[in-house]
Formats: C-alpha cells, sequence, structure tokens
C-alpha cells in the first residue's frame, strides 16, 4: 500500500496508519479543528437564507402594506357613513310619533280599502262564473304528478290561467272607468 503525502505532518500520519493498521479518531481535536470552520459556514449560509427570504418577501411585504393601506381606507369609508347614519339616527329620533304614524295609516287607507275591494270583487267574480273547481284541478293534479317535468308544466298552465284572468279584469276595469268616468 502506497501513500502519497504532502509535507511532513501528512508523512507522519502515513506513516502512523502503516504501523498501526487502525486509525482512531481524537474527537476533541478534530472537533476543535471543524468546529470554527462549521460555524463560519453555518454563519455563511444563515445569512445567506436571510439574504434570499428578505429578497422574496419584498414583493410580498410591497403588495401587503399596499392591501393594509386600502383596507385601512375603506375602514376609514365605512366608519365615516357609520357615524353620519348615526348622526342621521340621531335627527330622526322623536320624529316619528304615535301621532305621525296615525296620519300615514290614515293616508294609507284607501288604498288598502280599494285593494280589498279588487280582490273581494275577482274572487266573487272568480266564484260567480264557476272557476273555482279549476284552480282545485290543478291543485289535485299538482298533487298527482309524481315527475318534476309535469309538475312545472301543471304549475305553468295554473299560472297562465291566472295570469289571464288577471289581464281579463284589468280590461274590465278599464272599461268600467271609461264608462263611468263621465258621471
Amino acid at each position: 500500500m502506497q501513500i502519497k503525502a504532502f509535507g511532513t505532518t501528512n508523512l507522519k500520519l502515513a506513516e502512523a496508519v502503516r504501523r498501526q493498521r487502525t486509525v482512531s479518531v481524537d474527537h476533541d481535536k478534530l472537533a476543535k479543528y471543524l468546529v470554527p470552520e462549521l460555524g463560519k459556514q453555518l454563519l455563511a449560509h444563515e445569512h445567506a437564507m436571510q439574504t434570499a427570504f428578505a429578497d422574496v418577501s419584498r414583493p410580498m411585504l410591497a403588495e401587503l402594506e399596499e392591501s393594509r393601506a386600502a383596507l385601512n381606507e375603506a375602514g376609514a369609508q365605512v366608519s365615516e357613513q357609520v357615524r353620519r347614519a348615526g348622526e342621521q339616527v340621531a335627527q330622526l329620533r322623536g320624529t316619528v310619533t304615535w301621532r305621525t304614524l296615525g296620519q300615514i295609516s290614515a293616508a294609507l287607507l284607501p288604498l288598502a280599502i280599494a285593494v280589498s275591494m279588487v280582490f273581494g270583487t275577482a274572487q266573487t267574480v272568480w266564484a260567480a262564473f264557476g272557476l273555482q273547481p279549476i284552480l282545485y284541478t290543478f291543485w289535485i293534479w299538482f298533487l298527482d304528478a309524481h315527475e318534476w317535468y309535469w309538475r312545472l308544466a301543471i304549475a305553468g298552465t295554473a299560472f297562465a290561467v291566472l295570469i289571464g284572468f288577471g289581464w281579463l279584469t284589468v280590461m274590465v276595469g278599464r272599461k268600467l272607468h271609461e264608462f263611468f268616468r263621465g258621471y
């Protein structure tokens, strides 16, 4: 076995290995030799990692800062709107009294009576012509249908009948309005 050695330290080491045929390592001496180099390498690696992380995270941090600024601006706008709404509520407090509510109800009473009369008249006419069994028949058919498309067709037909009756009611109402307008 031939070992090429460079320098006197390596030559001594090669001679010691030839004599003993086993290599023993003094871990303390090896650690004293390797730890300073390992520490330097780890510090250099850590510095490189921190630099790379800073380079990569810089655009994300800028985007997050822009988002934060936009959210702060939106939050300021919302809080301003809430403040103004609170001021408006404070100004309206006490404005709607029972007296005002009574006046609004009295103003809407003729509309309620008119709507009630129209629905009552339509129901009476519907019953007078014997059309109530038509809707009842549609309802029975709807309940007996098992497929969705039959139910949709039945509901559409019933809706068309109601629309037709509503159109007929509006037309008759307009004719009566024109006829009785002069009186």
